[in-house]
């Protein structure tokens, strides 16, 4: 992948988030010159206990939560917000006393 990435960005691709720049023909070269196929990164179905290829980003809760969200998921079926009551997420640093947003209000 990282073959790719370098690739691209030498044929030109910089700023390829802002759909107007987005060249589609030369990913699709790049993909051809570092022999990699696409459809195995888009397409294929990750196991829920392998490394996944965002596992070193950390968005502040665990990966088991994020399961747990998952499997909700698959059943129509939402967390609430963590305004009225700790979801157990992981993101507060204390889970006696998690953090609770409140509501708005403007100074007067």
């Amino acid at each position: 992948m990282a073959d790719l990435l370098e690739w691209v960005v030498e044929a030109g691709c910089k700023f390829d988030s802002w759909s107007e720049h987005f060249r589609f023909d030369i990913w699709q070269q790049g993909f051809v010159q570092t022999g990699l196929d696409p459809h195995f990164y888009a397409n294929r179905q990750y196991a829920l206990d392998e490394i996944l290829p965002w596992d070193h980003l950390s968005p502040g809760v665990s990966k088991e939560f994020l399961l747990q969200e998952y499997k909700k998921a698959l059943n129509c079926s939402v967390t609430p917000d963590c305004r009225r009551k700790c979801a157990r997420c992981g993101v507060c640093p204390e889970v006696a006393k998690p953090v609770k947003f409140t509501e708005f209000a403007p100074k007067s």
